[in-house]
């Protein structure tokens, strides 16, 4: 996929606040990257929880929606929260920066259920205002885009039965690769339902993430929803956010369950605790091997290959690239300099105070 999004033409949009905003120009369609130290500390950091989540979105969420009021793309605002990982984005805080009226805010809910060996996608709560030509704003956590197809759809529907149709519907999202084929489909779908619909425009935040496709070297992976940045569009500020928490590169996911790390903190903290603690008692891998896992590449990589790997070749993203891989080839070599298990201990350790000192949680 990556390969596919090095063709990709981009453009720094950053106009006005602290965030940078980066399009691209994806098989005909606009996809935007944006970044904003907050977010970046979001990804780097899973031990933030609660309503640090909300609040590390904030930043770069206005600024955005401010590009896009700017620019035109806005008309009445529908708000639709996804129950719960879809209330991680503050949508409704950051509409308050612009001059516009209050928007509509709707709700829907989309579990997993499952009968037998079939699991499929449930709507048990639906609170939906339509109006017409509104520029919709969802926010998801997007590992295989399921949710969004389901909710999608089902506004569609809703639009539709009151003989509406939205201008077009901007998706805020941490996610996957999978969310861009998912949007593609369904903004196709939108367009032979609607001639005046404009489409929908994906917004990611800091980097467009792989999944995993297996349980990874350790096993402790789970399939189909884990992120992490081999192969991926990781933005730069991300990548240096990374090199300054290293430990961040062998989280079990880099964003984790949405839904446990806003509502459910002991359940998040319990699942980061019980991984390192895993991760600790070591397994039949090198530590060579998983970091390669991790990463895509080892030290050994040049400065040539490394920014063609990583997608920032032709790109000015007015960062110093060659400063950039240098670090991260120091970084890989302190890895490997250190003991793995120690390295463990010692991250585990951090979360446990931590979480002890931010939130009462003791992990046994």
């Amino acid at each position: 996929m990556l390969k596919e999004l090095r063709c990709l033409r981009l453009k720094n949009l950053s106009t006005s606040g602290q965030s940078q905003i980066y399009e691209f120009d994806y098989l005909s369609g606009r996809v935007f990257v944006i970044s904003h130290e907050d977010s970046c500390k979001l990804i780097s950091h899973p031990e933030l929880v609660g309503l640090d989540v909300q609040k590390s979105l904030y930043h770069a969420t206005a600024d955005f929606l401010l590009y896009l009021q700017n620019n035109g793309f806005l008309n009445k605002i529908n708000i639709v929260n996804i129950l719960r990982g879809g209330l991680n984005f503050p949508l409704e805080n950051a509409c308050v920066s612009l001059d516009s009226s209050i928007p509509d805010v709707s709700f829907v809910s989309s579990e997993r259920m499952s009968s037998g060996k079939v699991s499929y996608l449930q709507m048990k709560y639906k609170k939906v205002i339509p109006s017409l030509g509104s520029s919709v704003l969802v926010g998801d956590i997007i590992a295989s885009g399921s949710t969004l197809i389901n909710t999608i759809d089902y506004l569609a529907d809703c639009y539709e039965k009151s003989g509406l149709y939205p201008k077009n519907i901007v998706v805020f999202t941490i996610g996957t690769y999978k969310a861009l084929d998912v949007v593609r489909k369904i903004d196709k779908e939108l367009h032979n339902r609607w001639s005046f619909f404009e489409g929908i425009i994906p917004v990611f935040y800091e980097a467009i993430f792989n999944v995993y496709d297996n349980c990874g070297i350790t096993g402790l992976n789970t399939f189909g929803l884990d992120f992490y940045m081999a192969d991926a569009l990781v933005l730069p500020q991300l990548r240096l956010s990374y090199q300054c928490q290293k430990s961040t590169i062998f989280e079990k996911c880099a964003i984790y369950d949405g839904g446990d790390r806003r509502f459910n903190p002991e359940a998040h903290m319990k699942l980061i605790c019980d991984y390192w603690t895993k991760l600790m008692s070591g397994g039949s891998y090198s530590i060579e091997i998983f970091l390669r896992e991790k990463l895509g590449y080892d030290a050994t990589i040049s400065f040539e290959d490394w920014v063609t790997f990583t997608g920032y070749k032709d790109y000015d993203f007015g960062i110093d690239m060659k400063n950039l891989y240098h670090k991260e080839m120091k970084m890989i070599e302190t890895i490997l300099d250190e003991d793995f298990t120690v390295f463990c201990a010692t991250r585990l350790e951090c979360l446990k105070k931590y979480f002890k000192g931010k939130t009462g949680y003791h992990h046994e």
